[in-house]
């Protein structure tokens, strides 16, 4: 019965004197959420007063390690929703949970589309306390991962190959959409070279929306122009989805068929020039022979 008159008597305090709502909230300055408590334990409720805020709703949450490193912080799964009047203030009731970080711990209000964030603190007793993990940089929303293999061909296509003329090939890309929404503005870049720098791009297709946890593959085809020999790298890119995601395939061509008949024209070469100077040697000596003859 104490807990809910005590439920009554806050909201009622908090409109007829504002005490507790901050004067940064008025005048049109950035929104703001106040608790009736700075702290509770797990299974308590708390009030959650809105103030100034002019969107239509926004997902309240409980996170700790503060909130800074987002979702893994957060208990996105019993988020709860909650709408709002909007330029007036709004009250919502909200259960202490625990968050599946250790605290400082707050409550976090944000919008769908992330314009308007804020947080207020809550001391969770009895909740492990541990140090504040600062984010690291940011990470693509999606994984990439390539791999490059020769297109299959009749015996002409196989001779020039060997030959180390043009070389058809295919890079086979699989895309994973490593996060918990759909992601509708992927973009692939393939390019390939001896050098990253120096890579040519390669045309590659459209990709379509994926949904959260959703893997792809993309067939790209491609070729390498003559002379095809050595080592190349292929520049696999995404776009559209955080960070830029990036790989590197490393391929090599081997015009194993050229390299035989420069051999054997490289040993025909030497044959030639030992039966030549054999010659040569030859005709010394039957000159220097016919000169001993011509002596009386």
């Amino acid at each position: 019965m104490r807990r809910v008159l005590a439920l009554l008597v806050v909201p009622v305090a908090w409109f007829g004197a504002g005490f507790l709502t901050p004067a940064a909230a008025q005048g049109g300055a950035p929104p703001v959420l106040v608790l009736s408590s700075g702290e509770a334990k797990i299974g308590d409720k708390v009030v959650v007063r809105f103030e100034g805020w002019n969107d239509a709703g926004v997902t309240l949450t409980i996170c700790g390690n503060e909130g800074l490193r987002g979702a893994p912080d957060c208990d996105v799964a019993r988020g709860q929703g909650i709408g709002l009047l909007r330029g007036k203030p709004t009250l919502a009731e909200l259960k202490v949970e625990a968050p599946p970080a250790t605290c400082p711990c707050v409550v976090r209000a944000a919008t769908s589309t992330g314009s308007a964030v804020q947080t207020a603190p809550l001391v969770i007793l009895g909740a492990p306390v541990g140090p504040l993990v600062r984010p690291g940089p940011p990470k693509p929303l999606v994984a990439v991962s390539a791999e490059v293999s020769d297109v299959g061909g009749g015996l002409g296509r196989t001779l020039r190959t060997l030959l180390g003329g043009r070389r058809e090939q295919q890079v086979s890309i699989t895309l994973r959409n490593t996060s918990t929404a759909t992601l509708s503005k992927v973009s692939l870049g393939v390019a390939v070279g001896r050098t990253v720098d120096g890579a040519r791009p390669v045309a590659v297709p459209a990709v379509e929306p994926l949904a959260p946890g959703e893997s792809r593959v993309y067939d790209v085809p491609a070729a390498v122009s003559a002379p095809a020999w050595g080592r190349y790298v292929w520049d696999v890119t995404a776009d559209g989805a955080g960070p830029r995601a990036r790989t590197e395939v490393r391929s090599s061509a081997t015009p194993w068929l050229l390299y035989l008949l420069a051999g054997l024209l490289v040993v025909d070469i030497a044959a030639l020039t030992v039966r030549r100077l054999g010659r040569r040697k030859q005709r010394r000596r039957n000159a220097v022979g016919g000169r001993a003859m011509a002596v009386p």
